[in-house]
């Protein structure tokens, strides 16, 4: 099996982008995860904004909203 891709760009563009997947890829350290994911919100903080949002949609204030949240942790390398 065959895997294509189609690039539409610029003649500038393309040429820029050309030249970078003709790079030798870059050499990285490794890499290890030293914990598991941490979320930055507790699950009754999170439900909290989640109504929050419910109540703007349903007030019309606005119709859409990404509420998003970090995780972190430990890690070695990258």
């Amino acid at each position: 099996m065959t895997q294509q891709a189609w690039l539409i760009a610029t003649p500038e563009r393309r040429e820029q982008v050309e030249d970078w997947l003709t790079q030798a890829p870059v050499e990285t350290s490794s890499f290890t995860l030293n914990s598991a994911f941490k979320a930055e919100l507790s699950h009754a903080q999170y439900i909290n904004r989640f109504n929050v949002v419910q109540c703007y949609i349903r007030e019309g204030d606005c119709y859409q909203i990404n509420l998003a949240q970090r995780f972190y942790a430990d890690y070695q390398g990258g």
